[in-house]
């Protein structure tokens, strides 16, 4: 796929709670709520290999804009920050953690092969044994920028992540 630098190639829906603001030279400020995360691809080498980033996506003059877009079509803007929203700082729900049992597994990479705990990855710097058990629950946290997705059976499921 010939894919352009600057374009945004995927954008996934996010929950509340982060928010963009960059500013002008006249001193007019933006502050936009995210709706999103934009996969954008940022390079192209020679040989056509894509670098990619992840980037706050956000509505601005009626469409969907990221760090990039601002940057590429607005050089007046000098500043660019990604923080917690006011809702998020006052209590009103905000990025987290999230927690999903399914009983007959999760499947993310091929179709009908079962993730593995993540707990395997502990297992094995230990020399123990890998888990032989389903991995009925997917915990998905999210970050400043980003998320993480971890798989656990009954079994090794941390407490904490159960909350």
């Amino acid at each position: 796929m010939n894919i352009a630098p600057a374009n945004a190639i995927s954008v996934a829906p996010t929950a509340p709670g982060w928010e963009v603001s960059f500013n002008f030279a006249d001193g007019e400020d933006i502050v936009r709520p995210v709706i999103g995360w934009a996969t954008v691809a940022t390079s192209r080498d020679e040989s056509g290999e894509t670098t990619t980033s992840i980037e706050p996506a956000f509505v601005w003059l009626h469409k969907v804009w990221t760090e990039t877009d601002v940057r590429e079509h607005t050089p007046g803007a000098l500043r660019f920050e990604l923080r917690a929203s006011a809702d998020a700082i006052s209590g009103a729900p905000a990025p987290g953690r999230r927690t999903f049992h399914r009983a007959r597994g999760w499947t993310l990479t091929e179709p009908g092969a079962a993730e593995h705990c993540t707990s395997n990855h502990d297992r094995e710097l230990a020399g123990v044994p890998a888990c032989p058990n389903l991995a009925v629950w997917k915990v998905v946290e999210l970050h400043d920028v980003g998320a993480t997705i971890s798989f656990w059976c009954d079994e090794d499921l941390p407490l904490s992540l159960n909350a």
